[in-house]
């Protein structure tokens, strides 16, 4: 899963700082033509999240784009605050960043809210549409693209009668006001619904209550 992950961000993130490199010297986002400014952020330390960040590093590394040669990459934790991720986008945007990487839904929503110029590529991002981040996911427009990690219900249940026949309750445990959540939950109701299943939510808004 991790080569698969690092193969499809490399392509966006290739194809993303070949497309500044070939605007050349003495353009408006501060690149000089050869050294492109990468900015990621990331909503929070998670091991998911980690392995993201990562596998684009390598990706890049693998295809001769090296950071502290020919790339400069300014990696920063969101520490799961809103207000956090607003100010580490305003810098990315105020510091010329060529391309962003937002990793997580509130991640890429921060950094959009600040800039409709400069190239974002997201991941993990379950509903890129009901986030308000693309378009579509076949036309996004914008400046915005990336890779939705979204499971179908379907297959979610598919998984659990395997493990558990018979069932007909299903409990839901997710975070409140979270757009990633939000759009699983929908779409398991949904098929509770066409399947005779119920379900049983309680949302959380922090770990501890978990």
């Amino acid at each position: 899963m991790k080569k698969t992950m690092k193969k499809v961000m490399a392509v966006f993130m290739i194809l993303a700082v070949t497309a500044v490199m070939m605007m050349g010297c003495g353009n408006d986002n501060g690149t000089d033509g050869e050294t492109v400014r990468i900015g990621i952020l990331q909503l929070t330390e998670h091991p998911s999240l980690d392995t993201i960040r990562e596998s684009i590093i390598e990706g890049l590394a693998d295809e001769g784009y090296v950071d502290g040669e020919n790339i400069t990459i300014d990696y920063k934790n969101g520490q799961n605050d809103m207000t956090n991720m607003k100010t580490i986008a305003q810098a990315f945007v105020a510091d010329k960043c060529d391309v962003i990487v937002a990793i997580a839904t509130p991640a890429a929503q921060a950094v959009l809210s600040e800039t409709t110029e400069i190239p974002i590529i997201f991941a993990a991002v379950t509903d890129p549409v009901d986030a308000a981040l693309v378009d579509s996911l076949e036309v996004p427009g914008g400046n915005v693209s990336g890779t939705s990690d979204e499971v179908s219900a379907e297959a979610i249940m598919d998984l659990a009668k395997e493990i558990t026949p018979g069932f007909k309750t299903i409990g839901a445990l997710y975070s409140a006001g979270e757009d990633n959540s939000d759009s699983v939950i929908k779409g398991l109701k949904e098929y509770a619904d066409k399947n005779g299943y119920e379900v049983v939510e309680s949302t959380v808004t922090n770990t501890s209550e978990v």
